[in-house]
């Protein structure tokens, strides 16, 4: 009766071992996170001279919209705060 507890409790935890652990003190390639997509820029709004083309116009609202500036901020501030925890 010893030795079927003992094969079912193999078998039962057999499946908890992993094939290939993972190594907790492995180096982190850093390289593959890319810093914050938004190009956080501090300054005056630019305002183009001349007419405007559609490309040129929506260009114009994303530098000067002040909501992708707030996530700009936002991501290079998580860029900032990852930095630190990874320190």
């Amino acid at each position: 009766m010893k030795n079927i507890t003992v094969m079912l409790a193999i078998i039962m935890l057999s499946g908890c071992v992993p094939l290939r652990p993972t190594d907790p003190y492995a180096a982190v390639d850093a390289g593959r996170f890319s810093p914050s997509v938004f190009d956080v820029k501090h300054g005056a709004p630019e305002i183009p001279a001349g007419p405007l083309t559609l490309q040129l116009a929506i260009k114009t609202a994303l530098a000067n919209n002040p909501e992708v500036a707030a996530r700009g901020w936002d991501a290079s501030a998580a860029q900032a705060r990852r930095d630190q925890a990874f320190g």
